[in-house]
């Protein structure tokens, strides 16, 4: 994964080096794989997160696991649990590091008895906001 990472998600001549996030992918699996959406409201602490629901009943169960990545303070958040597949949705309200952080936002899906998973699927970037607490 971190050969990946190296020859796909390092962008730009040396001593400029960036990562392009979109190119990341940390988790690999063998569930069904879903398409993502991933929306903010201007000034909120708070983003909305969309997904397909299988037409055909199927992985129902399965639980969303979000990665966030603050990448001014480095740090990570990883939110298990949040939803189920059958939701196609969900609002996630989390506590930024610092205001005005660019923060990436991954998706994955865990079977419930937690032995398999999706591929990651990168939804995009945010800037953060202060918000009292993690509620999901």
């Amino acid at each position: 994964m971190i050969r990946d990472i190296l020859n796909e998600a390092i962008v730009g001549q040396y001593p400029n080096l960036e990562i392009d996030y979109s190119q990341v992918q940390l988790i690999r699996g063998n569930l069904l794989w879903s398409c993502g959406l991933l929306s903010q409201s201007e000034g909120s602490g708070v983003v909305d997160i969309r997904w397909r629901v299988p037409a055909d009943g199927t992985h129902l169960e399965d639980e969303l696991i979000v990665m966030i990545y603050f990448s001014t303070e480095k740090k990570w958040l990883f939110a298990e649990g949040v939803a189920q597949r059958v939701e196609g949705a969900c609002s996630l309200r989390f506590e930024a590091p610092i205001e005005g952080d660019r923060a990436q936002v991954w998706i994955a899906f865990r079977s419930r008895d937690q032995k398999a998973y999706s591929y990651s699927q990168f939804l995009g970037e945010v800037i953060t906001h202060n918000t009292p607490s993690y509620e999901a």
